[in-house]
């Protein structure tokens, strides 16, 4: 996999095709294995990783029957029907042991994302990646790192991308962790790791920086709407210890 600071260009035609967040979650994907698209909806994703050559065949699975149409209907237009599989299924239920190695889910809340996850036995799958993109703010996606290494996974790269319309700025965050923990190149070594990424923090940038103010703000308004709710509990403990975490990496980098 390639490191957020010095990304090799996905392959060819890939990104042409795919909206920035799509892009971003194909970079991940490893090259050369096959992978399940879990809520997969237009089957876009595997239909662009297919089709450019970076993996050999992949699973498009979801939950309704309307985008499954759609994807079956994407995939015959696009005459990949023998290398991209659809079918309907709720998570990874219709996965069998060496159907797939890597394992992409994205565009689902947080919560669904680990609920598929645990009940499905990924070692025995034989799932070697997981790529994953959450929908909420950091503070869910520091849920999200948390529960990885409970799922025997460590974060090996992660992707970051800035999406404007008008006066709106929504920043989606895509991450790679691998089975080989002892090889994952950005595990979770710091509390701000979880709730900011190891690798986006790693990697910095511009754009980073702008996450990161905009992640420091919502808290800031977390916490205050908690104490003018006069809550007084864990929530509240837990936010102000994050924000302060936050403010103290902010004040030391512009001294």
């Amino acid at each position: 996999m390639t490191s957020p600071a010095a990304a090799d260009p996905p392959a060819p035609g890939v990104s042409s095709r795919l909206t920035p967040r799509l892009a971003s979650i194909a970079e991940l994907v490893p090259a050369d294995q096959t992978f399940a698209d879990v809520g997969t909806d237009h089957g876009l994703l595997p239909i662009a990783l297919v089709s450019s050559g970076k993996v050999p065949f992949a699973i498009a699975i979801d939950n309704k029957e309307h985008p499954i149409q759609v994807a079956h209907n994407n995939v015959t237009r696009a005459h990949l029907h023998e290398h991209v599989s659809v079918c309907h299924g709720d998570g990874l239920d219709r996965l069998r042991p060496g159907d797939v190695q890597t394992v992409v889910m994205a565009g689902m809340g947080v919560g669904t994302i680990l609920r598929l996850l645990r009940r499905a036995d990924l070692l025995s799958l034989g799932i070697e990646t997981l790529v994953l993109q959450a929908n909420g703010s950091a503070y869910a996606h520091r849920t999200l790192r948390q529960a990885l290494p409970e799922l025997g996974f460590a974060i090996d790269d992660e992707r970051l991308v800035e999406q404007k319309s008008g006066r709106r700025t929504r920043y989606f965050v895509a991450i790679a962790a691998i089975r080989d923990l002892a090889g994952a190149r950005h595990p979770c070594t710091e509390e701000l790791d979880e709730f900011l990424g190891p690798a986006l923090r790693s990697c910095g940038g511009a754009v980073f920086k702008r996450f990161r103010e905009h992640q420091e703000s919502w808290l800031k308004n977390e916490v205050d709407g908690l104490r003018a709710s006069g809550e007084q509990g864990p929530l509240l403990a837990d936010k102000s210890a994050l924000l302060k975490l936050v403010q103290k990496v902010t004040d030391k980098q512009m001294m």
